[in-house]
């Protein structure tokens, strides 16, 4: 996936979001589930500037493989390495595609583009959607034929058994994994094949989500030592590609050479290698112009000038489109320095309320993204089924936040800073560094908050260290681009319900309400669509009064493609890797 980035676990906490992309994902045989559908936005915004393939675009797992289409590189760009790919450890988004596209796919995939107004999903690395066991709470999967690892042993059911054992341990550095995991009691292996998942609740949603979510590594290179397996930087995967290098400079995909022959059990792959090049921005927009870059983001402000660029034109066609993420303020409602006590400003729900009116939420949209943004006020993707549009945007107002923090108890000390029993209403606020995105929002909150005596201390991290700190809940407040990951009647269990509240890499506010408890419970488990998105809505009111963190606009990904490359389809979650031809070759032995 030309994706997303920068990421932890909120959803995923990402620093800017690209195009979503995948390689094979779902056979051509498979069909779609709709057990857990979920609507998207009737008309999403979109632009496609000059795409050559607009309406000539085919479905190629539904064509007979084509081995004269295989060959050349796709080069795109990025702004820094994976930290790991080992697939029980990553903590990123940018790192979670490294797998789920080309190395690891997961059992289940959804599928890009909407029917009847909402997405499904398939099988991907299952043979078919998971069934129903004799035994309660229950559900089998089975794995399709002819998946192995890059060294050649065969996948089995054990290697999803294995990995569940050693994300469940506490030694093995999974936090984030292991939330996603919680209401999964155990993974058996029944034979070769397959394997049943018992879960600690019973409804529809759990294997879906299961299957669209559980990481797996090889049973056979996992290492007994746990510290061993912290250590372990990358294993096989059974994917179509295998990675031919990786340095700091760039990371290597190459497609296996039994599946140049024939397609892949989840899909075919026409693209030989697939390189992606950490280089600074300014380095591979210059790419973008001579050719040497292939796919690449393109800041917001740029995007205009990009259009008028005659060279970089010649090269590339250009789209935005909106996919489902959100810019956020991630408040931490816990002491920093014990997590039994309540933060003394951010515990307060009356002080989260007035910190919101803080955030120009219109005018950031407009100054950093013209058209391409809109603000937000509650979790799920905007205008999907479970957001709850009758919601209202907080409004600009610092006076208001002034009243508001002088009704609850905040008074102006001898310097002019608000005070609340003897404690000064101050706060850091964790950003990204070097991220351009990141600085008019924080500028502008800071800005607000001197304004009426509220002292906010801007703290600019490198992305690693700001993953460390808010997922070990050091934070006071953190900005970040929060990507929904599936897309999917999205579980926002791990993010908001209590018996989180004290885990690592999970529910990172340290919210703990029993109202919320109850509708996370509902949203997951009722019986019927409607009332899931009911509760995912009520879910929606109950955090825009609460506030456990500030939910500012979505912005859309902006993007250039290489016009070397045919049969591009921007999907409505974006442009996906696995419909890529070397336009030469697909010229010269068109589809039919």
């Amino acid at each position: 996936m030309l994706a997303a980035t920068d990421s932890l676990r909120f959803g995923f906490l990402v620093l800017f979001c690209a195009c979503l992309c995948s390689f094979g994902a779902c056979g051509a045989d498979a069909s779609p589930s709709t057990s857990a559908p979920s609507a998207v936005p009737a008309a999403a915004p979109a632009a496609e500037i000059d795409n050559p393939d607009i309406g000539r675009w085919h479905d190629l797992r539904k064509l007979p493989f084509r081995k004269e289409w295989v060959g050349g590189t796709l080069v795109v760009g990025r702004g820094r390495s994976p930290t790991t790919l080992n697939n029980l450890l990553w903590s990123s988004e940018e790192d979670r595609a490294w797998f789920k596209f080309f190395l690891v796919p997961y059992l289940l995939m959804e599928e890009p583009d909407r029917v009847d107004g909402v997405l499904s999903v398939s099988p991907c690395a299952a043979a078919a959607m998971p069934v129903r066991a004799a035994a309660p709470r229950t559900w089998i999967f089975t794995l399709k034929a002819g998946l192995a690892w890059d060294d050649g042993v065969p996948v089995t059911s054990a290697d999803y058994a294995a990995s569940f054992a050693a994300i469940r341990d506490p030694e093995v550095r999974a936090d984030a994994r292991r939330a996603q995991l919680d209401g999964v009691v155990a993974v058996t292996a029944l034979d070769a094949q397959r394997f049943s998942v018992e879960f600690s609740e019973d409804h529809e949603l759990a294997p879906i989500h299961f299957g669209m979510q559980f990481t797996v590594a090889p049973a056979h290179t996992l290492p007994a030592d746990r510290a061993a397996l912290n250590m372990q930087q990358r294993h096989a995967g059974f994917g179509p590609y295998s990675v031919a290098d990786w340095t700091p400079a760039h990371l290597v995909f190459e497609l296996r050479p039994e599946w140049r022959e024939r397609m892949h059990p989840t899909g075919p792959a026409y693209l030989e290698r697939v390189e992606f090049r950490f280089q600074p921005e300014e380095v591979r927009a210059a790419g973008l112009r001579d050719g040497s870059i292939h796919v690449d983001t393109v800041r917001h402000e740029n995007f205009a000038s990009m259009e008028a660029d005659a060279r970089l034109r010649e090269q590339c066609w250009l789209t935005w489109y909106f996919l489902p993420n959100q810019s956020i303020v991630l408040w931490n409602l816990r002491d920093t320095q014990d997590s039994s006590k309540p933060h003394a400003l951010l515990g307060d729900v009356a002080v989260r309320q007035a910190l919101s009116l803080l955030f120009p939420r219109e005018e950031l949209c407009r100054s950093l993204h013209g058209e391409r943004a809109r603000p937000v006020s509650g979790p799920a993707w905007r205008g999907d089924a479970d957001y709850d549009a009758t919601v209202p945007v907080p409004a600009f107002d610092p006076p208001l936040a002034r009243k508001q923090l002088e009704a609850a108890g905040f008074v102006a000390n001898a310097d002019g800073w608000l005070e609340r029993k003897g404690v000064k209403a101050t706060l850091q606020l964790l950003l990204p560094q070097g991220v351009a995105w990141a600085e008019a929002p924080a500028l502008r909150f800071q800005e607000a908050a001197r304004s009426i005596g509220v002292e906010v201390v801007l703290r600019k991290v490198p992305f690693g260290t700001l993953v460390t700190e808010v997922q070990a809940k050091r934070h006071e407040a953190a900005l970040f681009l929060n990507s929904l990951r599936p897309p999917v009647e999205y579980d926002f269990t791990a993010d908001f319900h209590s018996r989180f509240a004290s885990t690592p890499a999970a529910n990172l506010s340290g919210l703990v309400d029993s109202e919320v408890d109850a509708l996370l419970d509902r949203a997951r488990t009722a019986p019927e669509r409607s009332e899931r998105s009911e509760a995912r809505r009520a879910l929606h009111r109950r955090l825009a009064a609460l506030q456990p963190c500030a939910f500012l606009y979505t912005s859309a990904s902006c993007v250039a493609v290489s016009r070397r490359f045919a049969n591009v389809k921007v999907h409505d979650l974006g442009i996906w890797y696995r419909d890529f031809v070397l336009r030469e070759a697909f010229e010269r032995a068109p589809p039919p």
